[in-house]
């Protein structure tokens, strides 16, 4: 590759990551406490994988994020409620007795697929599901084809994770698990009120740009290095190793497979998205292995190891979240408080843990971000809804 192309590709690259950049940072601005969730939907999509969000029913925060961000990139979005007597034609489109053909429902031709209650499909839809989601081909049971689809990532809601073994092998599928809690009521009547939705919002980037960070995380993956430093691919794993020994210790079943496979493809899209430094690199393991949880119990566990890990850090990330949590509550004037406390935290301590350093300023940096959401409260009260 010429000099020329090889600058032309940097550029394209910086303007997606800037643009997909403002994107989660509008997201972020608008629905308090989702970061994380946001952050999933996010690295799913240039990791081109899928997201299945664990939260109670009712609290359809999901859906809305999910909306929003669809938006936001200018994608198709299919929404779907399945049930347990869905039949095939109802959800893929229902054949026309003129032609014998089969008029296809927009899950085959949308980018993001969202998939409400998807714990509710019987194991007939499960079972064609899961090829939709696995390899992006639907089966005709009319022509006896296989359809290819237009999906680049399926984001599905369950109230918890499910028993039934059909089930699971689709619930598998979903590279991602975000684990949300439930909010009181009042908190999300207000969401997006302030026009996020509304139909004069223009995008902020498109799927092009996922498309473009995506074919990076992948380039990342294979050759990607940072010079002195060697390979990304083996940086990366060198830091998850530990990490992986001692969930394992614990009893946390860590497969070779998540590891290998699911957790480095996070960690490239995590890159790709947020930049190639070695503090990145260091982080994402730990960012990014609470995602590979199954189940409620293996999220406490990984968090267990991750703070024991992490030892004087993770207080910090406990500091955060309980302020957080006052903020939602409507405790403005607890919240401000938690906030300024975190802010008094003393990153230089940290010194001669560069990668750690890095850590605690960015969590200095969303108590920040929270406390200028605090002022403008009384001016904008509705962006502080979720």
């Amino acid at each position: 590759m010429s000099s020329s192309s090889q600058s032309q590709e940097a550029s394209s690259i910086g303007e997606a990551r800037r643009r997909l950049g403002a994107v989660e940072a509008t997201l972020n601005s608008f629905v308090v406490g989702c970061e994380d969730l946001i952050r999933a939907l996010l690295l799913a999509a240039i990791a081109k994988e899928h997201v299945v969000v664990i939260c109670p029913t009712g609290t359809a925060k999901a859906s809305t994020v999910v909306t929003a961000l669809a938006k936001l990139l200018d994608a198709r979005l299919y929404y779907c409620l399945p049930a347990r007597s869905m039949r095939y034609d109802e959800l893929f489109g229902p054949v026309d007795p003129s032609t014998l053909r089969r008029n296809w429902s927009e899950i085959m031709s949308s980018d993001l697929v969202f998939l409400d209650h998807v714990s509710d499909v019987g194991p007939a839809i499960a079972s064609v599901l899961s090829s939709l989601l696995l390899n992006r081909t639907v089966y005709d049971p009319l022509s006896g084809q296989a359809v290819k689809a237009r999906l680049w990532t399926a984001i599905g809601a369950s109230s918890k994770a499910p028993e039934d073994p059909e089930l699971r092998t689709l619930y598998d599928h979903f590279a991602i698990k975000a684990f949300i809690d439930r909010l009181p009521d009042e908190h999300f009547t207000e969401t997006f009120r302030v026009g996020l939705l509304e139909p004069s919002v223009k995008p902020l980037a498109s799927m092009n740009d996922v498309r473009v960070l995506h074919d990076h995380a992948m380039a990342l993956l294979e050759g990607g290095t940072i010079e002195g430093l060697g390979r990304i691919r083996e940086l990366c794993y060198a830091r998850a190793l530990p990490l992986v020994g001692a969930l394992r210790v614990r009893g946390a079943v860590v497969s070779d497979d998540l590891i290998i496979e699911r957790l480095l493809k996070l960690c490239a899209a995590y890159l790709s998205l947020y930049g190639i430094t070695i503090d990145n690199v260091a982080n994402s393991p730990y960012d990014l292995v609470l995602y590979l949880a199954r189940t409620e119990k293996e999220l406490r566990d990984i968090k267990e190891v991750v703070d024991d890990v992490l030892g004087e850090l993770a207080e910090l990330a406990k500091k955060l979240e309980k302020a957080k949590k006052l903020l939602l509550a409507d405790n403005v004037q607890g919240a401000e408080e938690a906030f300024r406390e975190v802010l008094g935290y003393d990153v230089k301590r940290f010194e001669r843990a560069p990668w750690l350093k890095s850590r605690a300023e960015a969590m200095l940096s969303s108590a920040k971000r929270y406390l200028k959401l605090i002022e403008e409260k009384v001016k904008r009260p509705s962006q502080l809804r979720s």
